[in-house]
Parts: C-alpha cells; sequence; structure tokens
C-alpha cells in the first residue's frame, strides 16, 4: 500500500488543488527519507571515486525530480487540514520552518 501512495504522489505531481491525507503524506515521506539514506549509505561505503561521483549524481538527480511532487503533496496536505497553502513559505526558513511544517502536516486529519 505505501509504494502505491508513493507513486500516487508523482501522478499528481502537478496538482496542487486537491486534497491529501495523511497516510499519503508519510508513505511518500518516509519512502523519500528511505532512499535518500540507502544512497548516503552505499555514496560513503563505496571507494573508487568513479562510483563515488555516479552514485552522488544519481542522488542529486533524485532528490531534484522529487522537490515538484513534495512541494504539490504539502500543498495538498496543508488545504486537507484547513491550512492556508501560503504556509508552504515556511520551507524558505531554514530548519525551524521545514520542521513546523512537518509536524503541521502531520498531525490529526479532520476527517477522523
Amino acid at each position: 500500500m505505501g509504494m502505491k501512495l508513493y507513486f500516487e504522489a508523482f501522478r499528481k505531481f502537478s496538482d496542487f488543488s486537491g486534497k491529501s491525507r495523511r497516510d499519503e503524506f508519510c508513505a511518500f515521506a518516509m519512502i523519500s527519507t528511505a532512499v535518500i539514506v540507502a544512497f548516503e549509505i552505499v555514496i560513503f561505503s563505496v571507494e573508487n571515486l568513479f562510483v563515488h561521483k555516479v552514485l552522488s549524481t544519481l542522488l542529486g538527480v533524485y532528490v531534484v525530480a522529487t522537490v515538484l511532487p513534495s512541494i504539490a503533496l504539502i500543498m495538498r496536505r496543508l488545504h486537507y487540514i484547513g491550512r492556508s497553502r501560503r504556509m508552504v513559505l515556511l520551507l524558505l526558513i531554514p530548519v525551524v520552518g521545514a520542521i513546523y511544517l512537518v509536524w503541521l502536516c502531520l498531525r490529526e486529519d479532520p476527517c477522523e
């Protein structure tokens, strides 16, 4: 079920006006974090410089590819919990804004 929700975020990457439930947000956040951590573990364990650079490039491509779906998912989640979509601008505050926004998106759904 988690992978289905993860790929659903990529299918709806351009939908900034819909709504997203907490399970969709959590699945995307956890799988994205797991992919990044797995890449980092492999990158730090490889001693070959060429392989290190290739894996670092692939990690960068993955991060860039997930930026738009992540923002769209956060905006849909904020809409679902009844918050202003402009709160996504909190991501511009380096650490505190991102932590607050994730905490806000992980709060209970109003319909549950």
